[in-house]
């Protein structure tokens, strides 16, 4: 009986320090950490089902260290989880963070400090730590689709920028 609840425990610690093996709940996009906005091109989703997902990227200028999972919502909103399981804290700036949503066309649409329903209360994300953010949609968009987005960007922070690049996810 040891070694079986040995195994158990062995199993469920690999499953939460892999990023790529995670619930993805209700979630539409999937995003990790850019070296700049210019990566997004390098991020690649080509999989996904529920607890799984296979992307590409760039990795020496993009990280899965810092993750985040996006969705729209029936009410107008898009929401993101971001998670930090890098080593450091990540710098968080209601005055200076910005979310850019990027239609199919190539539209970019501006998510406005004044449409911020709830914001993440703390000046950083701890390690370890996951941070939840919700963006009023503009009203010219509130009923946008995922299949009508090509990427979510956040820009996190002042001086010490983080920036994750948020594509669809794919069909299961």
């Amino acid at each position: 009986m040891i070694n079986f609840y040995r195994i158990s425990a062995c199993l469920l610690s690999v499953c939460f320090l892999i990023p790529n093996v995670v619930l993805a709940g209700n979630n539409s996009f999937y995003g990790i950490k850019a070296s700049d906005i210019s990566d997004a091109e390098d991020f690649v989703i080509s999989g996904y089902s529920e607890g799984w997902i296979d992307f590409q990227y760039d990795r020496e200028r993009m990280s899965e260290s810092v993750f985040a999972w996006g969705r729209l919502t029936d009410e107008g909103y898009i929401e993101v989880d971001v998670t930090n399981n890098s080593d450091t804290p990540l710098e968080v700036d209601y005055y200076r963070d910005k979310f850019t949503l990027v239609s199919r066309d190539g539209t970019t649409y501006y998510l406005a400090k004044r449409d911020i329903n709830r914001y993440y209360s703390k000046d950083s994300i701890a390690p370890g730590e996951t941070a939840f953010f919700s963006y009023r949609l503009p009203s010219v968009i509130t009923d946008i689709k995922e299949d009508d987005v090509k990427m979510v960007i956040c820009e996190l922070g002042a001086e010490d920028k983080t920036i994750l690049i948020l594509r669809p996810l794919p069909l299961p």
